[in-house]
C-alpha cells in the first residue's frame, strides 16, 4: 500500500491521520503577509449527497441530502473575521448568502468570531454594543436562530491565565425557521478542548430523532488493535483455534469471543479513564487558570494523550 503523501494532497493527509475519508473539499486561505496559512475544509461520507455549490475564503456553501432520510437542505461552513474593524463585514457576508440560498431549509455553522451578548464572553474588553446588536438583527433578518448549546458555556478561551484570561462563544449552530421544523430533535453540544484554544462544537439531528432512544442495536463485537501489540494475545488465539474442531466459521467465531473477553479483562478500564481524564479536564478549564492549574492541565492532557494512543479500534 502507498503510504507516500503528495507535497499538495490534503485528502491524503487526511487519510493517513484520521482514517479513509469519502469526500473531501478543502479551501486553501494562505496568507501573503505574517506567514500564515490555513483554510477551510469540508468533509463527509457516502451516507450524505453533497453538491459544493459556492465557496470563498469566508465561507463553502453547500446542498445536502441525506441519502437514507431523502430530505434536503442548504447548509453554509462558515468564518467570520476576526479583526474588530471587519466583524461588520461577517454580517454582510450571511446577508448576502441569505439573499442567493436556493432552499428555506439553511443551517449555517462555524467560527463566527461575534457574540449576541456580554454574558458570552468572560474577562477582557467589554463587549462593543454596536457589534451584538449588529450580529442579532442580522441573524433576525435572515430568519436565523441560534440553537444554544449543552456543556461547557464558552467555545473558545486565549489559554492565558489570571486576569488576562479571556473565554468566549464565537463558535455556534444557527438555523432557519424551517429548518427546525424538520429536525426538532436537535441537540447542539460544546465539547471538550483538547490542545486548542477551541471547544469542537457537535450538531445531533435527525428526521425521526426522537426514536433514537427506543433504538436497541446489536453489539457489535470488535478487535482491538491494542490487542495484537501484547503477546500474550497469541497464546489466547493459538488456544481457542485449537479448542474445538468445528468449522472455520465457528472457529472464527469461538476465538474472536475468547480474545475479546481476555481483552476486555485486561484493558477494559481504558475507556473509563479516558472519561475520567477528560472530566478532570473538562473542570479544570471551567475555572480561571493559574500557572499551577496549567500545570495541572497539561499533564491531564499528555495522560490522556498516553491513554488515547493505547485506545486504537478496528471496526
Amino acid at each position: 500500500m502507498e503510504t507516500r503523501l503528495k507535497e499538495n494532497d490534503p485528502k491524503a493527509k487526511f487519510n493517513l491521520l484520521y482514517g479513509p475519508l469519502s469526500n473531501l473539499y478543502m479551501i486553501d486561505c494562505t496568507m501573503n503577509k505574517g506567514h500564515r496559512a490555513g483554510g477551510l475544509a469540508i468533509l463527509w461520507n457516502d451516507v450524505l449527497k453533497v453538491d459544493i455549490l459556492n465557496s470563498n475564503k469566508m465561507f463553502i456553501g453547500l446542498y445536502i441530502t441525506a441519502c437514507n432520510l431523502n430530505i434536503s437542505w442548504y447548509s453554509t461552513g462558515f468564518y467570520g473575521y476576526p479583526y474588530t474593524s471587519k466583524k461588520h463585514l461577517t454580517c454582510q457576508a450571511i446577508r448576502d448568502i441569505n439573499q442567493t440560498r436556493i432552499d428555506s431549509n439553511w443551517l449555517i455553522f462555524g467560527d463566527f468570531n461575534l457574540m449576541l451578548n456580554s454574558s458570552e464572553k468572560l474577562g477582557g474588553n467589554i463587549v462593543g454594543f454596536h457589534l451584538t446588536k449588529l450580529f442579532n438583527d442580522t441573524l433576525n433578518g435572515c430568519d436565523l436562530t441560534d440553537l444554544g448549546y449543552y456543556g461547557d458555556k464558552y467555545t473558545w478561551a486565549n489559554n492565558q491565565i489570571d486576569h488576562i484570561h479571556i473565554k468566549e462563544i464565537i463558535d455556534r449552530f444557527c438555523a432557519t425557521s424551517n429548518w427546525i421544523c424538520t429536525f426538532p430533535k436537535y441537540i447542539n453540544k460544546h465539547l471538550l478542548r483538547y490542545s486548542s484554544d477551541h471547544n469542537p462544537i457537535l450538531l445531533e439531528f435527525s428526521e425521526d430523532s426522537h426514536n433514537r432512544a427506543n433504538l436497541h442495536k446489536p453489539k457489535i463485537q470488535r478487535f482491538e488493535h491494542i490487542w495484537a501489540q501484547d503477546q500474550e494475545s497469541y497464546q489466547i488465539v493459538k488456544e481457542a483455534w485449537e479448542h474445538n474442531n468445528d468449522n472455520s466459521l465457528m472457529k472464527l467465531d469461538f476465538t474472536l469471543s475468547q480474545i475479546a473477553k481476555w481483552g476486555k479483562a485486561k484493558y477494559g478500564h481504558i475507556p473509563n479513564k479516558i472519561k475520567e481524564h477528560q472530566d478532570l479536564l473538562c473542570k479544570l478549564k471551567n475555572d480561571i487558570p493559574t500557572s499551577n492549574s496549567i500545570l495541572k492541565i497539561k499533564e491531564t492532557e499528555k495522560m490522556l494523550d498516553d491513554l488515547k494512543h493505547e485506545e486504537v479500534w478496528w471496526a
